[in-house]
C-alpha cells in the first residue's frame, strides 16, 4: 500500500475517533450548578475571533478542493501512471474529510455548567481561584485567567474564557470586574 494512502487512512480513522468520543462522551456530574448555558465552543476559547474562523474555514475547504481538482487535471496530462493517479486523488480526499471532521468536533454547541466553585465544561473544571477578574467586551464577559509561566501558558488552551453576558450577574458574585 503506499504511503500517503496509509497516512491519509490514520487521519481519517483518528478524527473518526476523535468525532466519537468528543460527540458521546458524557460531560461528568457537578455539584451546586447555578446556571447551565448552552455554548459553541469556539466562541467559548476564543470569543468575537472566533466568528473569522467560522466563515474562513469552510473557504478553505473549498480552496483545497478546487487545488486537488486542478492538480489531478494537470497531474492526469503528464501522463502518470493511473494507480499512483487514483491512489493520490484518493488520499486527497480523504485528507480533506478528515478536516471537514475536525472541524465538525470543533464548531459544537456544548454545555457550560456555572457552579459555587467554579466553571465546568467538557469534562474540564476550572475554580474561581483561577480567574483574577472579568471584564465586558462586545457581546461576551471575559473571565481572566491569572498570569502562569509563558511555557504553561502555551501548553494550556486559552488564557481566558469568554461567556454570554447574560450571566454577568451571576459571575459578579464570584469575581471582582477589571
Amino acid at each position: 500500500m503506499d504511503f500517503l494512502l496509509l497516512f491519509s487512512f490514520m487521519i481519517l480513522i483518528d478524527s473518526l475517533v476523535i468525532y466519537r468520543i468528543t460527540k458521546y462522551s458524557k460531560d461528568k456530574t457537578y455539584n451546586d450548578v447555578i446556571k447551565n448555558i448552552k455554548m459553541n465552543y469556539l466562541y467559548l476559547i476564543y470569543g468575537d475571533k472566533a466568528k473569522y474562523d467560522k466563515k474562513f474555514f469552510p473557504i478553505l475547504i473549498g480552496i483545497l478542493i478546487l487545488f486537488v481538482v486542478l492538480l489531478n487535471i494537470f497531474m492526469y496530462n503528464s501522463n502518470m501512471d493511473i494507480y499512483k493517479l487514483i491512489v493520490e486523488i484518493v488520499s486527497e480526499i480523504l485528507i480533506i474529510l478528515s478536516l471537514v471532521i475536525f472541524w465538525k468536533n470543533l464548531n459544537i454547541e456544548i454545555d457550560v455548567y456555572i457552579c459555587k466553585k467554579g466553571i465546568g465544561f467538557k469534562n474540564v473544571f476550572v475554580k474561581w481561584g483561577e480567574f483574577e477578574g472579568y471584564s465586558k467586551k462586545d457581546n461576551f464577559i471575559i473571565l481572566k485567567r491569572k498570569l502562569k509561566p509563558k511555557f504553561i501558558q502555551k501548553l494550556s488552551t486559552s488564557k481566558n474564557i469568554y461567556l454570554n453576558k447574560d450571566v454577568e450577574d451571576i459571575i459578579k458574585n464570584f469575581l471582582p470586574k477589571k
